[in-house]
């Protein structure tokens, strides 16, 4: 199989989430947050992340967030919180 062509996330957290939680130093950290979870990921409930030397960390996932890439997050936020984002690059 060929590639065709790469593509990249990023990390991110809306202010207030970060706030009231705390930024995360490392990715095991965010196993404990609330985060978007891609229900159609290849990699089930984790992200992957590769290191700038080639090798790879899965972080398993857990959070109220389900979205189908290109898709529509379900389902909002509970009251007074806010909406965290995993934003194609």
């Amino acid at each position: 199989m060929r590639r065709l062509a790469s593509f990249r996330f990023t990390v991110c957290g809306a202010p207030g989430y970060l706030a009231q939680r705390g930024t995360p130093i490392q990715l095991a950290a965010l196993a404990a947050r609330n985060c978007l979870i891609f229900t159609d990921s290849p990699f089930g409930k984790e992200w992957r992340f590769w290191a700038a030397d080639g090798s790879e960390q899965d972080v398993p996932l857990s959070g109220t967030f389900q979205a189908i890439r290109g898709g529509k997050a379900s389902p909002s936020p509970p009251r007074g919180e806010d909406r965290a984002c995993l934003n194609g690059a």
